[in-house]
């Protein structure tokens, strides 16, 4: 089965949560999520698994327009914070866990895990456990050329990446449009930009360090995993965006994908510092060849997919700061196909700021 448990995965012979005592499910158990705004359905695998398994659980969401996130105004409680890049970020978001006595913080986006997880060891003074890798795979995962080459290590095909200079020197050697990939990921980086012709080069400033790839069609498979506290590889998850959106994936089904999952197995030991989740996004051109187009150490947004198909990692989660020790809790379901779409959310204007404990 393409998404099986590893044989070094930790949670694999536990005995079932039903079958062992439950003391501790009885203690409650604080969960923050930084940069929360859509991360709703997070919400609802956290609570769907703490209720489960008879857990007193309580969510506090962050984010720093809180009155404009779902998240925070879905959460028992929200608060609002600096924006990442500030100075203070951390000490606020540490000063919360500590008066709450948040058991896991669980990262919403990309750009705060630098901060995160060079911070993580602050974090545990005060009981908090940071859902994310170590600082080495972090710069990694933000690195374009070393992680094409450690995902051809792995048996990924290899990027061919480009810069500005030999673009420009010889434009019509390429095969275009290009994809922009910036060199190192900044706090916030450009985001998907697809370049037509040489023309369009002048959309990127000269001072950002950029690299250029072909932009290849094709399938586009998506593997959410888990590390335990030992860097092994406790679950692999795979599914594929049907439907795209511009860059919105609006569809998504669970597969069973060998050879996606053995280019996963066989890059997981050769990473440095895993530790949560972490997701892949994987390329699958039309000629078969198969291309890592990011790693980033976190959950994806379509982990409520991979939870609902069997991969319980939130319940993971929650039993490794719990206890320290985990249930077996997955299993993987092919076929189930999730739809994304927006739904409102109304508000009175006086319950909007009355809601909120803002800092």
């Amino acid at each position: 089965m393409a998404s099986r448990p590893p044989s070094n995965g930790r949670s694999a012979g536990r005995s079932d949560l039903k079958e062992r005592d439950r003391h501790a499910a009885n203690a409650p158990v604080t969960i923050l999520l930084t940069s929360a705004m859509q991360q709703v359905s997070w919400m609802r695998c956290f609570r769907d698994a703490a209720e489960e398994t008879g857990i007193d659980l309580k969510i506090i969401a962050v984010h720093n327009q809180p009155e404009a996130s779902a998240a925070c105004l879905l959460a028992d409680m929200a608060f609002r914070v600096p924006e990442v890049p500030e100075e203070n970020y951390i000490d606020v978001v540490l000063q919360l866990c500590a008066e709450h006595r948040a058991a896991l913080l669980v990262p919403g986006a990309p750009y705060e895990l630098a901060k995160l997880s060079a911070s993580a060891p602050l974090f545990a003074e005060v009981g908090t456990h940071v859902a994310t890798s170590g600082a080495m795979l972090v710069d990694l995962s933000r690195d374009a050329e070393q992680l094409n080459e450690l995902a051809f290590a792995a048996g990924a095909a290899r990027r061919e990446l480009a810069t500005r200079a030999e673009i420009m020197a010889s434009p019509d050697s390429y095969n275009w449009p290009l994809k922009v990939v910036p060199r190192l990921q900044q706090d916030y980086p450009l985001g998907e930009l697809v370049l037509r012709h040489r023309r369009e080069m002048s959309r990127i400033p000269l001072n950002v360090p950029v690299l250029f790839t072909s932009h290849p069609k094709g399938e586009r498979i998506v593997v959410q995993t888990l590390f335990d506290s030992a860097g092994d590889l406790v679950f692999a998850a795979p599914f594929a965006l049907r439907q795209i959106k511009g860059e919105e994936a609006i569809c998504a089904v669970t597969v069973n994908d060998p050879e996606v999952i053995a280019i996963v197995e066989r890059l997981a030991p050769i990473l440095p510092q895993p530790r949560g989740p972490l997701f892949m996004e994987f390329i699958r051109d039309i000629q078969g060849s198969l291309f890592l187009q990011s790693l980033s150490p976190m959950f994806c947004s379509h982990y409520p997919l991979v939870d609902r198909a069997g991969g319980k990692m939130a319940t993971w989660l929650i039993w490794q700061v719990l206890s320290g020790t985990v249930p077996d809790c997955f299993q993987w379901t092919v076929g189930l196909t999730m739809l994304s779409y927006n739904v409102p959310l109304f508000l009175f204007e006086n319950n909007r700021q009355n809601s909120l404990p803002i800092r």
